[in-house]
């Protein structure tokens, strides 16, 4: 750049000129330097990418077949660490070879996923764009990358998860939720799974009309369909759905949908094995209704019912024959403080798991006044779950449910494990005493196994002053037969080798388990 040389003087004006010209030097010799840096940089990417062309072809991976590599890319989706729908794109953009061997494995694809939840807007708030204009072009990337993934998820089973679609969001136009949903009847045939959750009524309704109203998938497995809990409308009663040709739909899962939508999907429920409800709030109609319905369902083995309701307190018993896995969890009138267990009948029930989160104070909800349970003549195991070790109290546990082989207690909080729940047997061990038989007045004579964890790996477990044997021993001299634990590995680390040696001399140890059904583990992991 020219500089300005103001002085009149004759020496300094020279002087001035000199230094501007090499001002100028300089600045042309930087210039150049970065033209040879860009240059380098260049040149640099041209070798490295060689390099690692050269590194990889010696690396143990690329020795691998690519028969043996697609089936680790198909091993690796299942992983945790990122949602299966990213998963292929990331392996996709590693290498050469890795993208053919991903572009060439249709399972890798076949996860569909299309969320219009308010997150996904964030970057256009960021610009400024009219919300309106911002969810349109959201929707037309995400119907790109999921027609993406359909053609190259052929001709391979596909899941489909459809997630937070309101009809609030388009205001009048639907033209584009139309579009998507058109694009994916064109494979629903290929459909294993179908997850449809926190959308408004009126947006399910036109996915399931769409997607629904035809033909069923002959191989689909598994459905979960929910309505967001925010949704305070009536839930209308939907048309049927499906023909009767699902042979293959073992899995239902349906969150706030009105009891009478189940018997329109009675002719393809017939062969459920596992069934979940969510929040269904019954009056008396709505019991019978229910009640029809499953029995009905001649092959269902596993049912849940969460954020159940009974508005009226003496309606008959739901009975159901074949059921063998039952979990409870109810939600309290607002004038009963105890879990009826007679409300239910089930000749087959071998293991009942009832959810304590919503009981009043923590407690778990029996009382000494309820009679020992004639609901359940087959049940052997019972699981606890969410309890609250301050309100721990199994005196009423015991009463009501005499004749148990297991009992499992899922804490609430980190810190719960097994201690908590020998103690509230009788078995206490506080300020270094040894536990007595004094205080155990359970009557469990066929208890034989005592399960007991937090709801995950507690960080900081041990029993009070680390008297598990002590505690074990005085259950078995009160002619409780306790023979098994099953402590989670932070707990049996905790404890300690001395004490675990003292402890195996009285009771075999293994690993923590719940042996429940996973039927629903997914559903699960998707609602994380």
């Amino acid at each position: 750049m020219p500089y300005r040389v103001n002085s009149k003087h004759s020496s300094r004006r020279r002087r001035v000129l000199l230094l501007a010209d090499r001002l100028e030097e300089l600045a042309k010799a930087r210039h150049q330097l970065v033209l040879q840096l860009e240059e380098l940089d260049a040149q640099a990417r041209v070798v490295q990418l060689e390099f690692d062309e050269l590194q990889n072809i010696d690396a143990p991976v690329s020795s691998l077949p690519e028969e043996v590599l697609a089936m680790v890319f198909e091993a690796g989706v299942l992983l945790d660490e990122l949602p299966r729908f990213e998963f292929a794109t990331v392996v996709s953009h590693v290498t050469r070879r890795w993208r053919s061997v991903a572009l060439a494995t249709p399972r890798l694809w076949n996860t569909i996923f299309w969320d219009l939840g308010p997150e996904e807007l964030e970057d256009s708030e960021e610009t400024e764009k009219p919300r309106q204009q911002a969810l349109l072009e959201n929707l037309e990337k995400e119907t790109n990358r999921v027609a993406i993934f359909l053609s190259r998820s052929m001709p391979a089973p596909i899941d489909i998860y459809i997630s937070r679609v309101r009809e609030t969001v388009f205001d009048c136009d639907h033209t584009a939720m139309k579009s998507m949903i058109k694009l994916l009847h064109a494979h629903f045939y290929r459909c294993h799974h179908l997850s449809i959750r926190d959308g408004d009524m009126w947006c399910t309704e036109q996915i399931l009309d769409e997607l629904c109203s035809g033909p069923a998938p002959i191989i689909i497995r598994s459905i979960d369909w929910g309505i967001a809990y925010d949704y305070e409308e009536e839930y209308s009663p939907m048309p049927v759905y499906f023909n009767r040709n699902t042979p293959q739909l073992k899995i239902a899962q349906l969150a706030r949908f009105e009891v009478v939508t189940i018997l329109y999907f009675q002719p393809v429920f017939r062969q459920l094995v596992s069934l979940r409800l969510i929040g269904n709030k019954l009056t008396a109609e709505d019991h019978a209704l229910l009640a029809r319905a499953l029995l009905s369902m001649t092959a269902l083995d596993h049912l849940e019912l969460l954020e159940f309701c009974e508005y009226e307190p003496h309606t008959p018993p739901l009975v159901h024959p074949t059921i063998r896995f039952l979990h409870l969890h109810l939600a309290p009138r607002y004038d009963e403080h105890d879990i009826d267990i007679q409300r239910f009948r089930a000749a087959s029930v071998t293991t009942l798991s009832i959810d304590c989160a919503r009981r009043p104070l923590g407690g778990i909800g029996f009382t000494l006044e309820v009679p020992p349970q004639t609901a359940f003549p087959s049940l052997q195991h019972l699981l606890l779950v969410n309890i609250k070790e301050h309100s721990l109290n199994l005196d009423a546990t015991a009463h009501i449910f005499p004749d148990i082989k297991r009992l499992t207690c899922q804490g609430a909080d980190p810190d719960f494990e097994v201690g908590h729940v020998l103690a509230a047997m009788g078995a206490h061990a506080n300020k270094g005493d040894l536990a007595s038989t004094a205080d155990v007045s359970l009557h469990w004579s066929k208890l034989h196994s005592i399960a007991a964890s937090g709801p995950d790996e507690p960080l900081h477990a041990g029993t009070p002053d680390s008297q598990l044997d002590s505690q074990v021993a005085a259950l078995q001299a009160a002619g409780i037969p306790v023979r098994k634990l099953l402590l989670p590995q932070s707990l049996v680390a905790h404890v300690g080798g001395d004490m675990m040696a003292r402890v195996g001399e009285l009771v075999e140890v293994e690993d923590f388990r719940l042996d429940w059904p996973t039927s629903f583990a997914r559903f699960d992991e998707e609602s994380d």
